[in-house]
């Protein structure tokens, strides 16, 4: 199959249940197709178990979306990849980085950020949506979005549903993380501006795409 773009290669893929065959992967030779002009065989390549991670490095910044979704969708692709891909042009790409739960604090923001500007606003819910429902986001940046106050209909929605995810975290949290939590609220309620204390070294790292 060449799928041409995103939606093409979710069609087909929807309609054969292809992720489900354990013939997957099957068919791939990584160190053949790692180069491939085919974006179905590089999410392949990119979703396989025994890649290495030298191959997710360079199908991150590969020109298919497809790929690179590929590389979002990987549980065993490291943080600082999936805060590369935090940056990414295309939204299919944000949202399933949004996901993952290998993404840091620091991707998280980027993700959160970006869904509330103007650019791709119709993926814009979706994304910060997916963030949020994500048990690796930051509590600190659920509380942001539970205090959004305006007349955007989907921002108050989204502020709703902080809201209920903060709820349910209390509710599963031990006594010294529901403290943390509740003394963030009351920061946020104070105007305090609210950081996150992230794990990838913003200052070392290179962005090569």
């Amino acid at each position: 199959m060449y799928a041409k773009n995103f939606k093409d290669w979710t069609t087909v893929n929807e309609i054969n249940n292809r992720w489900r065959d354990p013939s997957f992967w099957s068919m791939i030779d990584l160190d053949r197709d790692i180069y491939s002009e085919d974006p179905d065989v590089l999410y392949r390549v990119a979703t396989h178990p025994d890649r290495p991670i030298e191959y997710l490095e360079l199908l991150a910044q590969s020109w298919s979306d497809i790929a690179r979704i590929g590389v979002a969708s990987n549980e065993n692709t490291p943080s600082k990849i999936l805060y590369k891909l935090s940056f990414d042009i295309h939204p299919n790409v944000l949202h399933v980085v949004a996901q993952n739960p290998n993404t840091s604090p620091n991707a998280f923001k980027n993700l959160i950020d970006y869904s509330y500007k103007e650019v791709y606003s119709e993926m814009g819910y979706d994304i910060t949506l997916a963030a949020m429902k994500n048990p690796s986001c930051p509590i600190e940046l659920v509380i942001k979005v539970s205090k959004y106050k305006g007349d955007d209909v989907g921002k108050q929605h989204l502020s709703r549903t902080a809201s209920s995810i903060i709820d349910q975290r209390l509710r599963e949290a031990d006594p010294d993380e529901r403290n943390r939590i509740e003394r963030t609220i009351n920061m946020a309620d104070l105007g305090v501006d609210l950081d996150i204390e992230g794990d990838i070294d913003l200052e070392n790292l290179k962005l090569d795409f």
